[in-house]
């Protein structure tokens, strides 16, 4: 189950953000299932391939702002992973502009 993110049902965002079509609650419900995944795979090429399945770039400021939140609870592995992460979608396919939009939103969370 770790390796291909299979639980998550990448086909219905087959076509990019047109499918997607302001579907926040699904897409917030399908990065946390890549998220946990990536945590038990360490697999930062596949969570890169899974984000680009769902094509939703719209919404890279939640996703950050998800995973921020979902490492907080947890061990300072998965967070030590979270960071390494964060690094590798700014250089990937993150905009500095969706990092500071989701520490924001993670901000006005609180």
């Amino acid at each position: 189950m770790a390796k291909g993110f299979s639980r998550v049902d990448q086909d219905a965002f087959k076509g990019g953000s047109d499918r997607i079509g302001g579907d926040l609650p699904r897409y917030k419900k399908d990065t946390v299932t890549i998220i946990q995944e990536y945590f038990l795979s360490d697999d930062i090429l596949e969570l890169i391939r899974s984000l680009e399945n769902l094509g939703s770039l719209e919404y890279n400021s939640v996703f950050l702002k998800k995973l921020i939140t979902l490492a907080m609870d947890r061990k300072n592995k998965e967070k030590e992973m979270a960071s390494v992460l964060l690094s590798a979608l700014h250089m990937e396919m993150f905009s500095t502009e969706d990092f500071i939009n989701g520490f924001i939103m993670l901000l006005e969370s609180t």
